[in-house]
């Protein structure tokens, strides 16, 4: 009897995954895992996680990367990972910290945000009183300068 090991290449059984992994140039785990998150955002109170990855047949941690990128919402960086040229968990965690930077920053209480911009020293453009009050805190020289002549293009025009 002849071992498998000793028979010519060409009789040796290539093992693939039963599943596709791209159709079309599109990361068919990440676009599972999107479509998860769109339906668990959808349904959110009614779905778990768990449930939604489950329907669309993803998994709980690419779901979840799912929903941090969609909360970035830089779409680039969403289309780098339907197409396969980034991974989706790597993509997640580089902007994860800015994800809840974000969130934190926007559930403040206003006392709260006074308090950061005084500690960081950066001025509230919230409001349009706000935005006067930092507008005034310029000269025009500054304002030429740095605004007006960078937004006209090259050489200022």
């Amino acid at each position: 009897m002849q071992y498998m090991a000793k028979m010519p290449v060409f009789f040796k059984t290539v093992r693939r995954s039963p599943r596709e992994h791209f159709r079309d140039g599109v990361c068919l785990a990440a676009l599972r895992s999107f479509s998860a998150a769109e339906l668990y955002r959808d349904k959110q109170g009614t779905l778990t996680l768990n449930t939604a990855a489950l329907k669309t047949g993803s998994n709980v941690h690419y779901t979840r990367a799912a929903l941090v990128l969609l909360q970035h919402g830089d779409q680039d960086l969403i289309d780098q990972v339907l197409a396969g040229e980034r991974s989706i968990l790597a993509a997640a965690q580089q902007v994860t910290p800015l994800v809840r930077l974000l969130d934190a920053f926007r559930s403040a209480s206003p006392e709260t945000l006074e308090s950061f911009h005084n500690i960081t020293g950066t001025v509230d453009l919230s409001t349009t009183e706000a935005r006067t009050a930092a507008a005034g805190m310029f000269d025009p020289e500054t304002w030429w300068e740095d605004l007006v002549i960078p937004s006209l293009g090259p050489n200022g025009q």
